[in-house]
């Protein structure tokens, strides 16, 4: 579930083919549809085209996945979510070592979206680093990059699992 800063919409995808779009009816919605709906039919096509090649078995596979998707809005979009924003490198790297450190089935929500000590996008800010970490070392885009396993991206991107 991807949901916008202002909570003014969400959407999730069902593999094969089906993208759910859910905008906050208290909302302006024809504003909503003019700013997000684009960026966000990027982000989840993104999920489906990789859901479809490497499930999200693993925290670090969403966190990937969530980082390649939000790339994908990114640039194709043209917009900047702010789920989308790295953290200081330093920052970047500490996240990424407690995400590492993470058990496989270790909570999506707290870890993707709003974690109880307080930070929001943690696994979806990490994810977006380490994929343009990889796509500068690579020469590849997000799309070309949505069939990589996990772990080969995160070497591209300069991260070794312990």
């Amino acid at each position: 579930m991807r949901s916008t800063s202002g909570g003014g919409a969400s959407a999730s995808t069902t593999l094969p083919a089906t993208v759910y779009w859910i905008v906050d009816p208290d909302r302006d919605f024809l504003s909503t549809i003019r700013k997000e709906l684009r960026p966000t039919l990027f982000h989840e096509m993104h999920h489906l085209v990789r859901d479809a090649r490497v499930p999200r078995a693993t925290i670090m596979d969403s966190v990937i996945s969530e980082g390649l998707a939000t790339a994908f809005e990114r640039d194709l979009g043209n917009v900047n979510p702010p789920w989308g924003i790295a953290p200081p490198e330093n920052v970047a790297m500490e996240w990424t070592r407690e995400l590492l450190r993470q058990p496989d089935h270790a909570s999506r929500k707290e870890w993707l979206f709003q974690h109880p000590d307080g930070r929001r996008w943690i696994g979806m800010r990490v994810g977006t680093f380490l994929v343009d970490r990889a796509m500068r070392a690579s020469g590849r885009h997000a799309a070309e990059l949505a069939s990589v396993p996990t772990d080969e991206i995160l070497g591209l991107a300069g991260i070794r699992r312990e």
